[in-house]
């Protein structure tokens, strides 16, 4: 055995304490520092081995690895899949405000954007599907009052809408459009479809803890990409910084927060790499519409082509 295998296994708890606390040192720096010290930091963590630091949650969630977090704060490129080749004007917006406050918070977002985020967003610009944003929404408006943002397909309008409360500060509202603008890329690849109930509302489905944990992150590295852009010190909010804490605490600290925060019950279980539908869920989507205990449903699905087609079921 070599001295360099000898001093790490006579070290190995040491070891991996100095690799933890690393780990934890990268979750507690901000987005937006881009010193060296910093991005070598962000290297380092995405090295890490992923059993140091996985989250262990319920059985119905996928465990969240170092490799995820190291995603989270850092740029990892990822393969994108490809959407409609149908256009639209290659513009995600259309004029829901009267100011153009929308579209000029999309424009900063898209244009601080790493390129990960950058092609989730040209996905959505080039897609066959109708997104709409609105940031200046007036409580009554809104589907819930108490929330800040929210985004669902209307199928009254042939529109996937998203929809951001009047009077958020500039940060709230680059942070929830973050968050939502990923459940709308969710909807674009097929993560989530929706169900139109009788009484002319939406209903998702297929919709799981990891898809709530990966809109959370798009929220906090939204902002942080337009501070580091726009040479900004904008803070994150209480709800997204009790996020990271969450995500250090593990198993609890999860659950916890999702609790406080969101309180919302999730589809099924979180598989990887999922495809939408089960096709027992699509029977069951059938089925529901055949006896009329929905008026439709809609989702995306990936085709041999590795394009992705939509689905769409209404009643007249």
């Amino acid at each position: 055995m070599s001295f360099e295998q000898t001093y790490r296994e006579n070290n190995k708890e040491s070891i991996n304490t100095k690799q933890q606390e690393v780990v934890d040192q990268t979750i507690e720096q901000e987005f937006s520092d881009q010193s060296p010290e910093a991005i070598q930091m962000r290297q380092l963590q995405d090295h890490i081995d992923n059993s140091l630091h996985t989250l262990q949650l319920k059985q119905w969630i996928t465990a969240i690895t170092v490799h995820e977090l190291a995603a989270l704060f850092g740029d990892s490129p990822q393969k994108e899949p490809k959407t409609d080749q149908i256009t639209k004007n290659d513009s995600i917006l259309f004029p829901v405000d009267d100011d153009g406050q929308s579209e000029a918070y999309f424009n900063r977002i898209y244009q601080s954007a790493n390129p990960t985020t950058r092609a989730k967003l040209d996905l959505l610009k080039a897609s066959s599907i109708n997104y709409e944003i609105n940031t200046n929404v007036w409580v009554g408006d809104m589907l819930d009052p108490n929330a800040e943002a929210h985004s669902v397909y209307d199928f009254s309008i042939s529109a996937f809408v998203i929809s951001i409360k009047r009077g958020l500060s500039e940060s709230e509202i680059i942070q929830s459009l973050g968050d939502e603008l990923e459940h709308a890329y969710q909807f674009e690849i097929g993560r989530i479809g929706y169900e139109k109930l009788q009484d002319g509302s939406s209903q998702v489905f297929s919709y799981d803890m990891q898809d709530e944990i990966d809109s959370k992150k798009a929220a906090i590295l939204a902002l942080a990409r337009v501070n580091a852009t726009e040479n900004k010190k904008m803070q994150r909010s209480a709800m997204h910084q009790s996020f990271i804490t969450a995500l250090k605490e593990g198993n609890s600290g999860i659950q916890a927060y999702f609790e406080k925060y969101i309180g919302y019950t999730f589809d099924g279980f979180n598989i990887p790499q999922k495809q939408m539908l089960a096709l027992d869920q699509e029977q069951d989507l059938k089925t529901r519409f055949e006896k009329g205990k929905s008026n439709g449903y809609i989702f995306r699905q990936k085709e041999a082509s590795d394009n992705y087609a939509t689905t769409k079921i209404e009643s007249d």
